[in-house]
């Protein structure tokens, strides 16, 4: 069984895949279309052959041989799809669709870069920003008349704010911070994602 393995150098944990653009990109890379499930079946073929002796008394005598062939057949299913995404950027990168530089020329190509991930949940910002901003209301002084005056005041500045989040959708955003190579500042690479293509929960992330 071991002699059948592929000789596999690394193997990756995807946190998020498009599948819509990965089966775009990987129907255009085979012309046949996107995998839906792969078939294997195995046929084993076991051949004998068996010879007796024949003989009528006083006549004659001889062999005769006869095979016996059985056939037996293997068939096992696969879902195809956990292979696209990998075979798509094996197959863009040998064909040279995929660059390592974050530079201008670049803007709407496929790159892969290496970084610091960022993940911002809007959806977890909506309930805690409101308990918080009340939170630090209640812990301003209160003795005057001033104290509760500046108190009051921090909440009418704040109400902007808590409505216009209120307004925003359930965004979940991405950012990835790429070092440069010629200097020490990072390059802040943003992306919105959906929450249908994140591989895990996105409140573990949180």
């Amino acid at each position: 069984m071991a002699q059948d393995l592929q000789n596999i150098e690394s193997i990756f944990d995807f946190f998020y895949l498009d599948h819509t653009k990965i089966k775009s990109f990987y129907a255009q890379l085979n012309g046949s279309g996107a995998l839906t499930s792969i078939k294997k079946t195995k046929h084993i073929a076991d051949a004998k052959k068996a010879e007796v002796s024949v003989g009528i008394p006083t006549v004659t005598g001889g062999k005769m041989s006869t095979d016996h062939s059985a056939n037996s057949s293997a068939e096992h299913g696969y879902d195809g799809v956990p292979t696209m995404p990998r075979e798509m950027i094996n197959g863009l990168d040998a064909l040279g669709y995929i660059y390592r530089d974050l530079i201008p020329e670049n803007l709407g190509s496929l790159v892969l870069l290496n970084g610091c991930l960022n993940v911002t949940d809007v959806e977890v910002m909506k309930g805690i920003i409101k308990p918080s901003v009340d939170y630090m209301a209640e812990q301003m002084p209160s003795r005057t008349r001033e104290d509760k005056k500046k108190a009051i005041q921090f909440k009418n500045q704040m109400r902007p704010l808590l409505d216009f989040i209120a307004q925003v959708p359930f965004a979940l955003s991405c950012s990835l911070y790429v070092k440069n190579p010629n200097h020490q500042n990072l390059t802040e690479v943003w992306m919105s994602l959906s929450r249908d293509d994140i591989s895990s929960q996105v409140h573990d992330i949180s």
